[in-house]
């Protein structure tokens, strides 16, 4: 029998089209007492909606309390020219120390910069979405272990992704959603470590930049 329903990352599975399977799995325990658990970092509008027809008497946890979000993390930024983008990021790589993850917006992306950094004697793997679940495991045990300093993904690596000796997270590109930029920053400053997240941004990046900046509760800087 099942006396616990977790569900973790619900604003992700919301966004994702999975309302009618949560729905679904909650109609099969009836009338039993199942206790349910919903998580996440961050509560897009739909989160609120379904709580409330899902549960009985829910009661909100709310563990950010007056702290800023990721305040363990230095949050930076620098404005390149198109063409400057990949020498900057190289010189950040070179100027930073301990395990990184670089964030890139597509699959085909991920690979292309793996590539570009390892033959520039960077140690650098790829991970995406349409990676096998063995190769991805892979990919993140030689992540884990130290024996790849670089993790180049897309935002599957951006929640539910737990490597506490993550030192850096370097946007090359902005996420779609000010939120995912919460998500990807909290791979690093983890188990009471501090760390840094950077965004590598051109001109065009400005608005979806001041989009983020609201929603982590900063002024526009620029």
């Amino acid at each position: 029998s099942c006396q616990y329903f977790v569900l973790d990352e619900m604003d992700r599975m919301l966004e994702t089209g999975f309302e009618e399977d949560v729905r679904s799995i909650s109609g099969y325990f009836g009338q039993k007492s199942v206790q349910t658990f919903l998580f996440s970092a961050t509560q897009a509008p739909g989160v609120a909606r379904v709580m409330n027809q899902l549960l009985k008497n829910p009661v909100k946890i709310d563990l950010s309390g007056t702290k800023p979000i990721h305040s363990d993390i230095d949050m930076q930024h620098v404005f390149v020219k198109g063409g400057e983008k990949f020498p900057q990021l190289m010189h950040e790589l070179k100027e930073r120390h301990g395990s990184v993850i670089v964030f890139v917006k597509t699959k085909k992306s991920t690979e292309m910069m793996a590539r570009q950094l390892f033959d520039k004697g960077f140690e650098a793997i790829a991970i995406h979405g349409d990676l096998p679940q063995g190769k991805r495991r892979r990919v993140l045990g030689d992540f884990r272990s130290g024996k790849s300093r670089i993790l180049v993904a897309t935002d599957v690596a951006a929640r539910g992704l737990d490597i506490d000796h993550v030192a850096h997270v370097i946007n090359y590109d902005l996420p779609h959603a000010a939120a995912d930029y919460i998500h990807r920053a909290g791979r690093t400053g983890r188990a009471g470590r501090t760390g840094s997240a950077l965004c590598l941004m051109t001109k065009k990046d400005k608005k979806q930049w001041h989009m983020i900046q609201k929603a982590i509760m900063q002024p526009c800087l620029a």
